[in-house]
């Protein structure tokens, strides 16, 4: 027998050391896998956004007068009127009735990824809706979110699709509607692509696909309820470069990690887990990593990354 100069209890330890690296690398391949398996849509928030999101299981419909877009916050309907007389009273109701249709929708907004352009590595979205890098992004597999989409309140009149940008958005036109609801609330609903999902081309960077639903009570919280379609949480380096036990920024990586472990309590999907990436920027260029254990995505080589 050779003599290595190590003690047993030293062989032990390069030993358990040896199969510890094959475990992290066997898992790191795992979490890869999975991430590009998936198609992916993405939703930038703050910390504490995603703490309660995960608290409610849902996605919040948001309200169109809400929106950063003016054209979305105010969409401009031309109105052909066409009673026996033009009585200005029942036309400016006629309009009122159109408009109240047409806010009684909500939507979600997701960001997806693109051929040349994956979602996650849109630097603008970790600026302006993840707190200037502070915050988060949630990573939903689109098949499963949409399945719980079609789900769920199923006799609402609802739509989901990417939107389309343009250089010009041109205002829509109900055409010769009389005042009655239920004709306007079918002909809003026939115009839904041209109404919600036309935007101008300097909001493309926001590569958006979203979710939109009637909801005609106005005072209700409206939710989409996304259950195991949560696959991933990315944070960024905002957070990776500030690790430290002591640090605000620590504990709120760990708020988040007791935030996920209590929502699969809730959810109790089969095998189940939701790992958290981390999505840096720095020298070496921007990169996605888990659990710092190794590199799944960086944008010299992508997915074929090389952890050796």
């Amino acid at each position: 027998m050779e003599y290595t100069g190590k003690t047993p209890e030293e062989i032990k330890s390069f030993c358990e050391n040896v199969e510890s690296d094959k475990q992290s690398e066997q898992e790191l391949i795992k979490i890869s896998e999975s991430f590009r398996s998936i198609n992916r849509l993405y939703h930038f928030t703050k910390h504490e956004t995603a703490i309660e999101i995960l608290k409610s299981g849902g996605l919040r419909y948001s309200k169109l007068n809400r929106m950063n877009d003016m054209h979305e916050s105010s969409k401009l309907i031309y109105v052909e009127y066409s009673p026996a007389k033009d009585d200005s009273d029942d036309k400016s109701k006629q309009i009122d009735v159109v408009h109240n249709e047409i806010y009684n929708y909500r939507q979600i907004s997701l960001t997806e990824d693109k051929e040349d352009s994956l979602g996650f590595n849109l630097m603008q979205q970790w600026g302006l809706y993840a707190d200037c890098f502070n915050g988060v992004c949630l990573v939903f597999d689109k098949v499963k979110l949409s399945r719980y989409f079609n789900k769920q309140n199923i006799k609402d009149n609802k739509a989901r699709k990417s939107v389309k940008y343009m250089k010009h958005v041109d205002s829509s036109e109900i055409s010769k509607v009389k005042n009655n609801a239920e004709d306007i609330q079918k002909e809003i609903f026939s115009l839904k692509n041209k109404i919600f999902f036309q935007k101008r081309y300097e909001w493309e960077h926001e590569q958006e696909y979203r979710f939109i639903k009637r909801c005609s009570d106005d005072t209700r919280q409206e939710y989409l309820f996304f259950h195991d379609a949560l696959k991933f949480i990315i944070i960024s380096n905002a957070l990776v470069n500030n690790h430290d036990e002591d640090s605000d920024i620590s504990k709120r990586e760990e708020e988040l990690k007791n935030a996920i472990a209590n929502f699969i309590s809730r959810e109790k999907p089969v095998n189940y887990n939701i790992p958290i990436l981390y999505y840096s920027v720095g020298l070496n260029g921007y990169g996605l990593s888990y659990n710092y254990i190794g590199s799944i995505w960086h944008e010299d080589n992508g997915f074929e990354v090389n952890n050796e």
